[in-house]
């Protein structure tokens, strides 16, 4: 099993990606559109794109179609900032982190975004002391 992904035309890129018993297959971008109503002739695209790689992914049943929306922005956003927000008790400022904007790189992004979001989350907590355990 061979997962492939064909980025050569940025704006149609190609995904297959072998599961246990079926194979997924994908790819368009149009930004902009948030419309996720499937349709037959980006299928047939999808459908012909993963073809050029798997021949016979063209006679092969379709399971399901579904159309996906990826939010996306022109880079990662990924700091913190501090707000303030009126609670019961008044006014008080908490530290918001932001970490998003990742668009279709989330898979490879998400560990080192997640660890960077930790520590921004930390940053200016008092010191927690955890008693340490006598092995």
């Amino acid at each position: 099993k061979h997962a492939v992904q064909d980025y050569s035309d940025p704006s149609f890129p190609t995904y297959i990606y072998p599961r246990q018993d079926h194979v997924l297959i994908g790819g368009t971008f149009h930004p902009g559109n948030s419309d996720t109503t499937p349709s037959e002739e980006h299928t047939q695209l999808i459908l012909n794109g993963a073809a050029k790689f798997f021949p016979q992914l063209r006679s092969a049943p379709i399971l399901r179609v579904a159309v996906g929306v990826r939010p996306g922005r022109s880079q990662v956003r990924l700091e913190a900032e501090v707000v303030e927000v009126v609670t019961k008790e008044g006014p008080q400022q908490i530290r918001v982190v932001h970490n998003y904007g990742h668009g279709g790189a989330g898979w490879t992004l998400h560990w080192g975004c997640a660890m960077e979001a930790v520590d921004l989350a930390l940053e200016g907590l008092p010191p927690h002391k955890l008693p340490l355990a006598r092995l």
